[in-house]
């Protein structure tokens, strides 16, 4: 897969409350796009088309 350039994130309250229910902040979720990361393919009938994959520090 070329590699995706992310022009913009939006975190919506949805996705917020989802990540809270892991245990996750939107702080961290928004630095992994600080970080090397790989994009792959989100499961069909997702709300996102890809899913960042990376670290937050």
């Amino acid at each position: 897969m070329p590699r995706i350039t992310v022009a913009d994130f939006e975190i919506t309250p949805t996705a917020a409350s989802k990540f809270w229910s892991h245990g996750i902040d939107a702080e961290h979720v928004s630095a992994v796009l600080d970080h090397p990361r790989i994009v792959i393919h989100n499961r069909r009938g997702r709300a996102a088309p890809y899913v960042p994959l990376g670290r937050d520090e």
